[in-house]
């Protein structure tokens, strides 16, 4: 392999002119120059992935940075077609551990035939002796019938055990209960050296996961009966399980756990509080368990992970995004974190990780701006040093911002959106992209976005709005969208359309759509509902065939009861609410984006499309990605469906006049 080189410290920043510029698309296409980045327990490594283009190859590599000699090793490299490197993590200073995805085919004997498949595996590189190597042995999996899927899932890096991890796997060995269809996990001990595997904990009926406390003591696990989910806990491995709670997916009594408190009678949950999700921790020791509110946001649902510190084990807060970064609940962190955005004002700052002892720390910062940056602080030293930028191309100066942009939906519904306006923007319609996001249950939130700011900079306002049903918002609103495809939650999208047009923002004539995953759906269901609204539709892995996407699933799983709560099970209704069916009712042109190995949405979907769209004689062009998935990976196929889109908007948007000068 030819050497290849990126900045790693004292990264500089260079002032450029503020006029409209087109940026080459591969700024905004390629993968992410730096990526992952950990800092390991004693300081003295910096850990990332970084974007390799070579002759040979194409893909990612771990970097090792010794920050005491300034060595440099890349032990791991992974070519984009095969493996997608998805995290990092030190299980200890000697023992770093590397997530990757890839693509698989397996045969299904309930189902008799043979099928594509996303599955994960799990590498260790040992930074003091070199030795790469799968932390599990081809003879260990041998063993399975069914070999698990998931093969990265590591509950437990055993802190006070610097040569062992627990994973937990789901695959059925001969011998151990569970059938060829639903398979309870196991939890094993792996020895990240000699790769030694030994059972930890056995399956039980219905349990679909499990969590250690910080003694190590399998302690909760959680369980499934079609839409039930069930919590439990037990003080000894002696000791019975008791339920502490049971709700139906998707209520208001949903309680998650995050994890133990360093006395092991302590439990942290997330469970809803005044509509929203909020932090409590229960003594389990109490009867009856009382929840004792530890963190709540009045504005949104609270999400992440519990945030440990490294130095004394106690939780100090969770991964929530709240002003300039994490929410801390110590004061100490708190007024750390205080400093930092002191220093760092213009973006949000999410301390990834300390070293043990808590004097260095790594920082990313970002913003609808910056699309990440790296600092590496020295608490000691006094000092905090940009060390390497995620997108060297993009400098956050050449980037528009992201605009809070609320609106009410047509039933009055407060609809929460983001506007990007094209540089030079005067005040007068522009062309517009409609954006929603995918999910449905996710969330747009205010941060970067490579897409929203290629449309951007190629002259289009861009809208992304979060419809109902999608998350972050409640119980209530997220519930307003189950069962509800190509209803209210379709209308939501055009609502912030409309807004635009109203307020003078968008050119009623030249409106695009564009969206991927649901949103992919949503691009083709808004031009087929309403055909005279929308000037064009783009869709990257969208949904075609909503009554398909449901009998996927009942094929596939058992608990097809929580898709037919959350999509329906009405077929008429299904059917009636699938473009797929519509195709005659499109009248402006579409582009469909799809890649084979795509394991969420079908490329069916987008191959049954394009032949209703042929038969109804519409406008259309269909780019099918050999060997692409649902999240683009590779690069190629990022490049690829971003070269498409910006092809399709200019042909159909046109683009501003400052741009179309140069």
């Amino acid at each position: 392999m030819r050497p290849f080189y990126y900045t790693l410290l004292f990264f500089c920043f260079f002032s450029l002119s503020t006029h409209a510029e087109r940026l080459p698309l591969e700024a905004f296409g390629s993968l992410p120059d730096v990526q992952h980045m950990k800092l390991s327990p004693d300081g003295r490594h910096l850990a990332s992935t970084v974007r390799v283009e070579t002759e040979e190859m194409s893909g990612r590599s771990v970097n090792i940075v010794d920050l005491e000699t300034g060595e440099r090793t890349f032990p791991l490299s992974a070519k984009n077609e095969k493996y997608a490197i998805t995290w990092l993590h030190w299980a200890s200073n000697e023992h770093l551990l590397v997530g990757a995805m890839y693509p698989e085919v397996r045969y299904r004997p309930q189902a008799g035939f043979r099928s594509s498949s996303r599955e994960t595996t799990l590498m260790t590189i040992n930074v003091k002796t070199g030795k790469v190597q799968p932390a599990l042995s081809g003879r260990f999996l041998s063993q399975f019938d069914v070999p698990p899927f998931r093969k990265d899932h590591v509950i437990d890096m055993l802190h006070n055990d610097e040569d062992h991890i627990l994973m937990q796997m789901t695959g059925h060995v001969s011998g151990i209960r569970g059938t060829r269809r639903s398979i309870d996990p196991l939890i094993y001990k792996v020895n990240l050296d000699d790769r030694k595997v030994t059972r930890f904990h056995p399956p039980e009926n219905n349990v679909y996961s499990w969590m250690t406390d910080q003694q190590q003591r399998v302690r909760l696990s959680q369980t499934y009966d079609e839409t039930q989910v069930g919590v439990r806990v037990r003080d000894t491995e002696e000791d019975d399980w008791r339920t502490l709670w049971e709700y139906q997916v998707f209520s208001e009594e949903t309680v998650s756990p995050l994890g133990f408190g360093q006395d092991p009678n302590i439990l942290y949950i997330s469970a809803y509080h005044e509509g929203l999700r909020a932090v409590f921790k229960v003594d389990l020791d109490e009867e009856p368990l009382t929840r004792e509110l530890v963190y709540a946001d009045p504005e949104s649902d609270v999400n992440g992970r519990l945030l440990y510190s490294p130095k004394t084990g106690e939780v100090i807060g969770i991964s929530h995004t709240h002003g300039q970064g994490f929410t801390f609940w110590k004061d100490e962190y708190t007024q750390f974190q205080a400093a930092i955005n002191k220093v760092l004002p213009d973006t949000k700052n999410y301390i990834i990780n300390f070293s043990d002892d808590e004097q260095k720390y790594l920082v990313l910062a970002s913003s609808d701006t910056d699309s990440g940056t790296y600092f590496l602080g020295d608490r000691e030293a006094g000092s905090l040093d940009a060390i390497a930028y995620r997108y060297q191309q993009l400098p956050p100066e050449k980037m528009q911002p992201q605009k809070p942009y609320h609106y009410k939906a047509r039933d009055g519904l407060e609809i929460e959106a983001f506007l990007t306006l094209p540089e030079g923007y005067t005040d007068k319609p522009v062309p517009t992209v409609v954006f929603p996001h995918g999910g449905p249950i996710s969330q747009t939130t205010h941060g970067f976005n490579y897409w929203t700011q290629l449309m951007a900079n190629r002259g289009y306002a861009v809208l992304q709005m979060n419809f109902r049903g999608s998350s972050g918002k409640g119980a209530a609103f997220m519930q307003a969208g189950l069962k509800n495809w190509g209803k209210e939650m379709q209308d939501d999208v055009q609502d912030g359309a409309l807004k635009m047009i109203k307020d003078g923002i968008a050119d009623p004539e030249k409106i695009c759509i564009v969206g991927g995953s649901y949103g992919g759906y949503a691009a083709l269901m808004g031009v087929a509902k309403t055909p005279d609204f929308y000037r064009c539709a783009f869709s990257f892995a969208g949904v075609s065939d909503v009554l398909a996407l449901t009998q996927r699933y009942s094929n596939r799983y058992s608990k097809t009861d929580v898709v037919d709560l959350q999509i329906g099970d009405d077929r008429k209704q299904l059917k009636a609410v699938s473009p797929v069916n519509l195709a005659s009712d499109i009248k402006v042109p579409v582009m469909l984006v799809h890649g084979t190995q795509d394991e969420q949405v079908r490329v069916s979907h987008s191959q049954d499309m394009a032949k209703a769209l042929e038969d109804a004689d519409g406008s259309f062009e269909y780019i099918e990605l050999e060997g692409a998935n649902h999240y683009l990976t590779q690069n190629e196929d990022r490049l690829a469906t971003l070269r498409a889109l910006e092809r399709f908007l200019k042909q159909h948007l046109g683009e501003s006049p400052a741009l179309a000068k140069q």
